[in-house]
């Protein structure tokens, strides 16, 4: 790319390097210093059908084996359509979790403290295979917000975290921007 503001340099007319000089020494009100000259081509023309020819010899075709070699994911199947006054039901609010801790006895379970900007809640997640408390604090989540209390290892959850996964999978979970506060509705 340098050389073709260099080109253009020269088929206006100008002498020397392009390079050298500044839009501070440059007069855009002052006479031409010389006259303009037959331009060059600043690009070359490229055969459409030769690139296309030489993209489509490039690609590599996806073979069975190469399928094959991909690792399959158990993606589970969708679940029955709802209309979306249904969906507009669901409560789904950023949260930050201040506090996080094993459940004792709970191979799964994490309790956390959950500041949801109106109220804080106790929200108990099935995620101890992939965070430690530790590394949850500080942490924006997606909850949903309206979901009935339910009594878990003898602790009551009051809401649901959002991951994602598949079937075989660690969840993951889902995390909105840090300059999302606590309490936004996420739509």
């Amino acid at each position: 790319m340098p050389e073709l503001a260099q080109n253009l340099w020269e088929s206006l007319g100008l002498e020397g390097q392009v390079a050298a000089r500044t839009f501070l020494d440059f007069n855009p009100f002052a006479p031409a210093l010389g006259p303009v000259r037959d331009p060059k081509p600043l690009f070359a023309r490229l055969d459409k059908d030769l690139e296309m020819k030489a993209m489509e010899e490039a690609a590599t075709p996806v073979t069975p084996a190469a399928e094959a070699a991909a690792p399959a994911l158990d993606v589970p199947p969708v679940k029955e359509n709802i209309d979306y006054d249904t969906f507009a039901k669901t409560d789904l609010r950023v949260g930050l979790i201040l506090e996080a801790e094993e459940v004792p006895k709970s191979k799964k379970l994490i309790k956390m403290k959950v500041d949801l900007g109106f109220e804080q809640r106790t929200i108990l997640g099935g995620i101890k295979e992939a965070y430690a408390p530790a590394d949850l604090v500080g942490k924006r989540v997606v909850v949903v917000a309206n979901l009935a209390p339910r009594a878990m290892m003898g602790i009551e959850s009051h809401g649901m975290l959002l991951a994602a996964s598949d079937n075989n999978s660690k969840p993951y979970l889902v995390a909105p921007p840090d300059d999302a506060l606590p309490g936004f509705i996420v739509k």
